[in-house]
């Protein structure tokens, strides 16, 4: 996990891991999945959404530019894949995180 949480910006795949610990990618998920309960690809998945998350609420940057620092060069598979965990847009997540958007507002510069 530790991999995971030092790599997740980058193009992370499960092979990429995999090979990384010289295992196999079948071998790497079925390990994951009996220590974790989770798949590599889902564990990767849901590491960056938290880290989408955090940066949306903690910070005044760019979705499009969270996006990138989060390991999705393609703004619409960031938000199409933070809409499958979330259920909701990265920005109406945003906005009600920041109770309507009144502090994103707030924060921009003039």
């Amino acid at each position: 996990m530790a991999y995971i949480q030092q790599h997740y910006a980058e193009s992370l795949t499960v092979s990429a891991l995999a090979s990384r610990f010289h295992f196999s990618p079948d071998y790497l998920t079925r390990l994951m999945k009996q220590t974790t309960g989770l798949a590599p690809s889902v564990l990767i998945a849901q590491y960056r959404m938290n880290k989408a998350k955090h940066l949306l609420v903690h910070t005044n940057d760019a979705i499009q530019q969270i996006s990138r620092e989060t390991g999705y060069p393609d703004i619409a598979v960031f938000s199409r894949t933070f809409k499958k965990h979330t259920g909701q847009s990265p920005t109406l997540y945003r906005q009600e995180q920041w109770g309507g958007g009144a502090r994103l507002r707030e924060k921009k510069p003039k």
